[in-house]
């Protein structure tokens, strides 16, 4: 009887990156210049999801447009996140238009989620890698078998057949 199948915290991680990326995209497309009750609605703030070699980067950036318009350039920097998984409110809504605070706290409180989502998918991905290693009997030297022996709290009968007793 198989209890564990590998392979399931790539899919959780694959699904969060997917929740994260789609979450930003609506998030972006919402504000492109759009025009609601005759007010032009530009945003200064730009969503950002990357993911590479086995990480996860969601980052809120400020947009700043310099010179003149038809020869205008768009500069972008980032925000300052802190510690934990959710930015500060503060600071991120200190960059928000009036008309766009709710919508951006709401996707901050989406994105902090996926964040946190994301560390429980490593963890379990590096479970999945531990515990294949210990039912595979794949180690590389006897200390590194009974360093993981020592870590899953298995104490082995190193007296060898009979106990010794």
């Amino acid at each position: 009887m198989q209890i564990f199948q590998a392979g399931h915290s790539r899919e959780w991680l694959d699904e969060v990156l997917g929740d994260a990326r789609m979450l930003s995209d609506e998030f972006m497309e919402s504000r492109k210049g759009t025009v609601r009750n005759g007010e032009n609605r530009w945003s200064d703030l730009v969503l950002r999801v990357r993911a590479g070699s086995g990480s996860l980067s969601v980052d809120w950036l400020r947009r700043r447009w310099v010179g003149k318009p038809g020869g205008r350039r768009i500069f972008a920097t980032r925000l300052r996140k802190g510690t934990g998984f959710r930015y500060p409110k503060r600071e991120l809504l200190r960059w928000a238009k009036d008309w766009e605070r709710d919508e951006v706290w709401q996707a901050e409180c989406r994105m902090a989620l996926l964040r946190e989502l994301w560390q429980i998918g490593k963890m379990m991905e590096r479970a999945e890698r531990k515990y294949l290693g210990v039912n595979t009997g794949v180690f590389d030297t006897e200390d590194e078998a009974s360093r993981i022996d020592d870590e899953v709290g298995f104490i082995p009968d190193r007296q060898g057949p009979g106990g010794g007793r």
